[in-house]
């Protein structure tokens, strides 16, 4: 690829990718992109596990178990006609595990996430990546701050979940 043929891209109106054009979407919770904002997220990572077999003084790498992230998302806190987007948060977790209870949920509270990548143009997707099986593992703090005026207050949700492919 040389220089003009990545000008001719850019000015063309190829398909680059840019990380503030993107999508997060949900299969089962009442969530969506309408119902709440996710100021950051991320495509998810991977990774493939080696097994090392000591062989007359070398070690021989066989490819082993893939093995996926936590997922994490940085969500604008807000209220919608639907409800308190962290309160849905933390409903959810109640439904994984309940506190007082002490009673865990079957796979009925996994669901399924989506994160797009959409073209800068027109916003049609680009690419999907399906998180299977999520649930919330961990929900960050919201900072209250008087000298924070001009800000929005937020929060991170860590997702855990089984595996992820191209939707």
């Amino acid at each position: 690829m040389t220089v003009n043929d990545i000008t001719t891209m850019l000015t063309e109106g190829g398909n680059l990718a840019r990380p503030s054009h993107f999508r997060v979407t949900s299969s089962r919770y009442p969530m969506s992109v309408n119902s709440f904002l996710v100021k950051a997220a991320s495509l998810p990572a991977a990774t493939l596990n080696t097994i090392e077999v000591p062989y007359y003084g070398r070690k021989v790498r066989i490819p082993s178990t893939r093995v996926f992230d936590t997922w994490n998302i940085t969500v604008i806190y807000g209220k919608d006609s639907t409800g308190n987007i962290r309160s849905d948060f933390e409903t959810w977790m109640k439904e994984v595990q309940a506190p007082v209870s002490n009673l865990i949920a079957g796979t009925d509270v996994l669901e399924d996430w989506y994160v797009s990548l959409l073209d800068p143009a027109d916003y049609t997707t680009i690419r999907t990546i399906q998180m299977v099986g999520c649930y919330p593992t961990e929900l960050g703090s919201v900072e209250l701050n008087q000298e924070s005026g001009e800000a929005l207050s937020e929060f991170t949700a860590t997702i855990r979940y089984t595996y992820h492919k191209n939707a």
